[in-house]
């Protein structure tokens, strides 16, 4: 039996339809200020607290190559 193992990188693949569903339900109009000073930003900084504890700092980023660098980082930092 053949296993297909695809190592490429996540800035190739499609987002899930949940994921796009949720993205055009906000994209429209002009009302939402940019750059993490909007209600969608606020909602998700407090689920990761709720989840992980009211201490923590959320850093959002563009793809998985920068999380990984900014969790190295991180412990890089803590070690």
């Amino acid at each position: 039996m053949a296993i297909n193992y695809e190592f490429g990188s996540d800035n190739h693949s499609g987002v899930h339809p949940d994921i796009m569903k949720a993205i055009e339900s906000v994209n429209f109009g002009y009302s939402v200020i940019s750059y993490g000073d909007d209600e969608y930003t606020f909602q998700t900084i407090k689920k990761f607290k709720d989840n992980f504890g009211k201490d923590i700092d959320v850093f959002f980023v563009g793809n998985g190559t920068a999380a990984n660098i900014l969790g190295i980082k991180a412990v890089d930092w803590f070690f």
